[in-house]
């Protein structure tokens, strides 16, 4: 069984900027590009030392000379495929699976394994990483019915087995597909006829307009048609999860958890364009191969932050307070200071405790806002807050981890009680137009509590949810993932929660945001 993996070079220039645009390989940038593909190709060659890559001339040149990935075999054989639309990001690899010779597993270049795959797995006929559906009318949106329907009411002439399988799904009201990120299998016949089917519509139907979307389709929805049609069985590695959903895919992306309980990492999709993979990627790569990260940053170097000094010049405070003094003035409430430390001490006089007024409710939002870009803490990169948390997920068991002591990491963020809803990115434009149109707005029914981060030299505020909120009982506090257990086991509410689900949940919890956010480090006690 061969393991390969293919890069097409052209999809990476396209200048697009949509969700299923592949420029960067769907990254942030180059950099998260290069890092990913670093990643995935060094953890696949740990468990199959004779990995083969696919790929045209640049992309040797970028994967195998500049990047110095070492990959047993290179194939550049992508130079000069016809039919083939950039757009179509994935086309060349169905190109890659009709040249298969001998059976084979692809692998994507975002996806990354901490286990080799099952022996049952890898003897299978066919194989994919999981099954994945679109639900007619969702309302958030699909990846196969709106081609499914496109291409259907066209002039265009769609496979018989395809036609077929999309009016099963009309019928069920689920539209199927087989995600791809891992592919392949025994039946090599099966994939000639599959990708052929995909290239003779392509031929045969030069006048449709294609989109980066349709690609899912092409490469998936015909995968699942054709293995349908034929009474294929196809093995997977996971449960059928939603295409598109705002928890789609999350359990595939929980680096949380890798390799302490998780072993199989795909950043499917848009996931790609949040921060928090991109930098979890980069850490286990760091982590695991610093000679190769370090290789990989003196090429792509990272912008430094600078922060403001802050001083106690307390002729500074309306460019620090702004807000916080009209609504003083607005509220009739007259300071006496001597500096900055002794106003912030006031205003939380003339706050208080109760808050039952609009006017206060307010004040306390946006003096909280404009107190932490005053104080704004030193700035810790999170990949050294999180290194020590990271090092005990690959050396400690469950049990083990849940032992650690850890507090709210007072140098992330400030936890805040918040009356009003406010942008993500509190910048200083953003800022102005809130305060002018939420002064006519009414407060939430129930305060909630959020957190507020520095990044970017921008100031960025986060909702949490009742388990976000949780970072609350380690604030001050050196508590252990068991404390939190055993608080959450006492409280009446969660009695119908099972002991074990409650225990992955924690275990989550405390992995995430250590992690992941950096809002909860190790203590000493």
């Amino acid at each position: 069984m061969n393991i390969i993996q293919s890069y097409w070079s052209a999809p990476s220039k396209n200048s697009g900027n949509t969700v299923f645009d592949r420029h960067s390989g769907g990254w942030l940038g180059e950099r998260e590009h290069a890092i990913s593909w670093s990643l995935s190709c060094l953890k696949l060659k740990q468990f199959y030392p004779y990995l083969q890559l696919f790929t045209d001339d640049n992309g040797s040149e970028w994967l195998i000379d500049k990047l110095n990935l070492p990959y047993a075999e290179v194939f550049n054989c992508l130079n000069h495929i016809p039919q083939l639309n950039p757009a179509l990001w994935a086309l060349a690899k169905l190109f890659v699976y009709n040249l298969q010779e001998k059976p084979f597993v692809h692998v994507d270049g975002d996806v990354y394994i901490w286990e080799a795959f099952k022996a049952s797995y890898l003897k299978s006929e066919l194989l994919a990483q999981n099954e994945e559906y679109d639900l007619d009318e969702s309302p958030y949106g699909d990846i196969y019915i709106s081609s499914a329907y496109k291409f259907l009411t066209s002039k265009t002439e769609l496979p018989k087995e395809v036609k077929f399988y999309i009016a099963q799904c009309k019928e069920s009201g689920r539209f199927y597909g087989y995600n791809t990120g891992v592919v392949g299998g025994y039946n090599l016949e099966f994939f000639r006829e599959y990708t052929q089917s995909v290239f003779d519509y392509l031929h045969n139907n030069p006048q449709q307009v294609y989109e980066g979307k349709d690609m899912s389709f092409f490469e998936q929805f015909f995968f699942h048609s054709m293995a349908s049609a034929k009474e294929r069985k196809v093995s997977v590695l996971f449960e059928p999860q939603p295409a598109v959903s705002p928890t789609a895919y999350a359990e595939m992306m929980q680096f949380n958890l890798v390799p302490l309980k998780e072993k199989f990492i795909h950043v499917v999709g848009i996931g790609k364009r949040n921060r928090v993979p991109a930098a979890q990627v980069a850490m286990r790569l760091k982590y695991e191969f610093p000679k190769h990260y370090q290789h990989i940053v003196t090429l792509y170097p990272y912008k430094k932050f600078y922060f403001p000094a802050k001083t106690e010049v307390t002729e500074q405070l309306d460019s620090i307070f702004p807000y916080t003094l009209k609504l003083l003035q607005k509220n009739g409430s007259s300071i006496r200071y001597r500096s900055i430390q002794s106003f912030t001490k006031a205003v939380e006089k003339v706050i208080g405790e109760e808050l039952q007024s609009t006017e206060l409710q307010l004040l306390n939002d946006f003096f909280q806002i404009e107190y932490f870009r005053y104080k704004t803490p030193i700035y810790q990169s999170s990949e050294e807050a999180a290194r020590p948390v990271l090092e005990k997920l690959y050396t400690l068991s469950q049990e083990g981890f849940m032992d650690l002591k850890m507090t709210f990491n007072s140098a992330a963020g400030r936890l805040v009680l918040m009356f009003y809803p406010f942008p993500t990115e509190l910048t200083s434009a953003s800022l102005l137009q809130h305060f002018d149109r939420v002064q006519n707005e009414r407060a939430v029914e129930f305060p909630y509590m959020a957190i507020l981060t520095y990044r970017s030299n921008e100031v960025e505020i986060e909702a949490l949810n009742s388990w976000g909120a949780l970072l609350s009982y380690f604030e001050g506090k050196s508590r252990s993932g068991w404390d939190l257990y055993n608080y959450l086991k006492s409280e009446k509410r969660l009695e119908g929660y099972a002991e074990r689900y409650l225990k992955n949940q924690v275990l989550s919890f405390m992995t995430t945001y250590s992690v992941c956010y950096n809002y909860l480090v190790l203590t000493t006690q």
